[in-house]
């Protein structure tokens, strides 16, 4: 490895899945008002990337909060992991940004910095959510 080669992890494609998208069986003890969120990581960067944090969080008229932190594991450069997290819609109604951020607390000596967040915007109608 050279002077320059370092990890770079990248919040990609986030997507939801709510009760009525999910098979029964992988549905089983979730509640109809959970949603799956799930956030594709890639490190594109030259070295590996050591386990970092990823951070969950939902904004909306009203909630701004956290919804989960997750142990990302290592990365090769070029690999990619799934990460996801459940949200509980119970009482939610409305339009919502889902923001998930890769190596949440600055854990890693990254190429870029300016990548390590991604977006969703989401509106949640009773237990379904959809992506707008």
């Amino acid at each position: 490895m050279g002077f320059e080669d370092k990890p770079d992890l990248v919040a990609g494609l986030i997507t939801t899945r709510d009760a009525s998208e999910r098979p029964a069986e992988e549905g089983e003890g979730l509640l109809s008002h959970v949603a799956e969120v799930t956030v594709i990581i890639e490190n594109r960067g030259d070295a590996i990337a050591a386990e970092t944090t990823t951070r969950f969080w939902i904004t909306g008229a009203d909630i701004d909060q956290e919804l989960r932190v997750i142990q990302t594991p290592p990365l090769l450069p070029g690999a990619e992991v799934e990460v996801t997290a459940l949200w509980n819609m119970r009482g939610l109604d409305g339009p919502y940004d889902i923001i998930v951020t890769a190596d949440a607390f600055s854990e890693l000596d990254e190429m870029r910095k300016d990548n390590n967040a991604a977006v969703a915007h989401v509106v949640v109608r009773g237990t379904r959510v959809e992506l707008v």
